[in-house]
């Protein structure tokens, strides 16, 4: 079960890249803006999710959670978020009430991830490092979404900044799992 982790988090990865360079990308728009870019691409995305949802799923209910002594709520969150995931990709990022069911379900889960960096952080079975990254990473995460707000979701490097954020959780998961 430890190593399903891992594997989600890096099938998801490998297929984030495939999305991209197919894509040619553009750093201005979100991942989901380039999934609807083309109904393959778009499939494509939904696979993706199929495949790495379960996968983390499992990974965080019957390893991550147990062994870092996470509390209910933990798995009550990842439990919506994962949720809000499927929602938004099963919802494409067009224009209508399409758009805007994506990104509310989008930017939900999204919030999500800072309470649950948080509840890691205050596990005791954490290890130092693993304290600090996730520490850390939950700063970038809060400043990071304070920055977008302010910004109004309008940056010129968008892609990067979703990266960049998702990796940080990412980051916290897997330090945890391993050191």
């Amino acid at each position: 079960m430890k190593h399903l982790g891992l594997l989600s988090i890096l099938l998801g990865w490998i297929g984030f890249a495939i999305l991209l360079y197919k894509g040619r990308g553009n750093s201005s728009i979100s991942l989901s803006k380039h999934a609807v870019l083309t109904k393959a691409s778009y499939f494509f995305f939904i696979i993706i999710f199929a495949i790495t949802i379960p996968l983390f799923y499992l990974f965080t209910i019957k390893w991550l959670a147990p062994t870092l002594n996470l509390p209910k709520l933990f798995i009550d969150l990842i439990s919506i978020g994962l949720i809000f995931q499927i929602l938004y990709v099963l919802i494409p990022d067009l224009k209508g009430i399409c758009g805007i069911l994506h990104k509310f379900f989008a930017y939900s889960f999204a919030f999500l991830l800072i309470p649950l960096n948080i509840i890691i952080f205050t596990s005791n079975s954490l290890s130092p490092i693993g304290r600090f990254v996730s520490f850390a990473s939950t700063l970038f995460m809060v400043f990071g979404l304070f920055f977008l707000l302010w910004k109004k979701g309008k940056l010129g490097y968008y892609l990067f900044f979703q990266i960049a954020y998702v990796l940080c959780f990412h980051a916290s998961i897997l330090i945890a799992t391993y050191f």
